[in-house]
């Protein structure tokens, strides 16, 4: 298969989903550095690891068309995976849409490293995430952030309000429901949302904030000094 896929100049969506392992992965991407016409990859369901995704990223480093990746639901992908991906997919440089949801990664900040600037679609839902690139305003092409399940904390949170508050942000979609979100962070994320523009999802259920945080969203949501000097 891995051979047939090499020689393909036609083939764009790869779904291969549950029963991967390490050995597997090596064997199928032996020779994909020449599978350019790939645009999609699904490997959701599967049991590889930091070998399976060493095997993976000469294809990674020289893809100039590929876009999605999907590696959910693999409880062996760890930050140190997540980080030899996104240093492969920094060199690529076409990826929009990359989905790692129900994985082990525990810090995500090699985004900060290996900067993926087309990149649209972060999943990364049910990891056990704590840590968070300070530059994450950066990413401002992103339209869809989601990252609920995961312990963010107080600086988690700062980095996403300066997205929200970043000029040209296209952020339209984030999930940070069941982030253990306080009211302090609360507050944060309802203040960085004044002069936001983009943004028409924001989910926050799950969540532990009480009266602060939502008189933070409450005021967002009706300005009384607004009305006022309208009045």
């Amino acid at each position: 298969l891995g051979g047939f896929i090499s020689g393909n100049d036609y083939l764009q969506n790869i779904d291969l989903n549950g029963g991967l392992t390490d050995s597997n992965i090596y064997l199928l991407f032996k020779n994909w550095t020449k599978a350019g016409s790939l645009k999609e990859l699904n490997l959701s369901f599967n049991n590889f690891g930091i070998d399976g995704i060493r095997s993976m990223m000469p294809f990674f480093k020289t893809s100039r068309n590929l876009t999605q990746i999907n590696i959910s639901e693999n409880h062996n992908i760890n930050t140190e995976c997540f980080r030899l991906l996104v240093e492969a997919l920094h060199s690529g440089g076409t990826i929009e849409s990359l989905y790692l949801g129900h994985c082990s990664i525990e810090d995500i900040t090699a985004l900060e490293n290996y900067p993926l600037p087309h990149l649209k679609i972060l999943t990364l839902g049910f990891n056990n995430i704590r840590s968070l690139p300070t530059s994450l305003e950066n990413y401002t092409n992103l339209e869809r952030l989601y990252l609920n399940s995961n312990k963010l904390g107080r600086e988690g949170c700062r980095s996403i309000a300066k997205l929200l508050e970043k000029g040209g942000s296209r952020l339209k979609e984030i999930f940070l429901a069941a982030t253990d979100t306080s009211d302090e962070e609360a507050v944060v994320i309802a203040n960085s949302l004044k002069f936001n523009t983009s943004l028409t999802n924001l989910y926050l259920d799950g969540n532990n904030f009480e009266e602060k945080g939502f008189a933070a969203f409450l005021k967002l949501l009706n300005d009384v000094s607004s009305i006022d000097s309208t009045y």
